[in-house]
């Protein structure tokens, strides 16, 4: 006589277990934190950002005086993201392992026979990692911000710990990082590779923007302004210049996420574990 498993379905060869979206968020969030270099990418992305905007508030005072440090408050009111460069890599490079190393160790055939649909886990690793990088990103950049304004204090540039371009750049800092996580969740997908999908993430970030209005296109010069750190960059911005807004960037970054989200679960779909 069959019996049926109230944790699986009626079958003859005993009872299964099907996650549903909670336990695959709670089983990656688990994962996530297990992960030794996962937490090491973060603890020096909080470094970078705090150490960076701190260290620049430093420098500031020393090569600024008199009347000249009255006018500085714009550059230090953003000195809350000056460690971003650094940071989005580290972010980036904690998406790419997180789901890398377990086709490096084979745990994902384990994975995937919990959840046989593979793309749930696939959304479930982009959204972990995108939480987990919006709260390192944005909690460094506040305690950077506030860090930042107790330095200079003494010098009259401080600006109001409470200063609303400066919070809402502060937010968007950690919003933005959570893209670039998810990006870099699907470049691990994708590619299968942790070194592959770094030194791809580095040259979306860092190289491409530089190399493209080099090509003999018209408007050229005007296409690096669509790429994550670019568009990133205006997305945090405390004094909005250039051709895309603070919202504008934010949409630019959200459809980047998107096209790779995408992109990773259709080829996850069409190839074997």
């Amino acid at each position: 006589m069959q019996r049926t498993s109230s944790t699986g379905a009626r079958t003859g060869r005993g009872p299964s277990i099907y996650l549903t979206a909670a336990g695959i968020l709670r089983s990656e969030w688990i994962k996530l934190k297990s992960l030794r270099a996962a937490r090491t990418l973060f603890a020096l992305t909080v470094v970078a950002i705090i150490v960076t905007g701190v260290g620049g508030a430093i420098a500031l005072i020393g090569s600024q005086g008199g009347n000249e440090l009255a006018q500085a408050r714009e550059p230090a009111s953003a000195l809350h993201s000056a460690g971003l460069p650094l940071a989005q890599l580290l972010v980036g490079a904690v998406g790419v392992l997180f789901i890398a190393t377990e086709y490096v160790s084979g745990s994902i055939r384990t994975t995937f026979t919990a959840v046989p649909r593979r793309v749930p886990v696939i959304t479930a690793k982009a959204a972990v990692a995108g939480t987990a990088s919006f709260a390192v990103g944005g909690a460094s950049s506040l305690l950077t911000h506030v860090a930042v304004q107790v330095v200079l204090a003494a010098s009259g540039t401080a600006v109001s710990m409470f200063h609303p371009a400066s919070l809402i750049s502060a937010v968007a800092t950690g919003l933005y990082l959570a893209f670039i996580a998810v990006i870099g969740v699907s470049l691990g997908v994708i590619l299968r590779s942790t070194a592959a999908g770094i030194v791809l993430l580095v040259v979306l970030l860092s190289v491409l923007p530089g190399l493209v209005p080099l090509l003999p296109l018209p408007g050229s010069e005007q296409y690096p302004l669509f790429f994550p750190a670019q568009a990133g960059a205006q997305m945090i911005a405390v004094v909005q210049e250039g051709l895309l807004t603070q919202w504008q960037g934010g949409v630019v970054m959200a459809l980047w996420a998107g096209f790779f989200t995408l992109a990773a679960a259709a080829w996850i779909r069409k190839r074997d574990i």
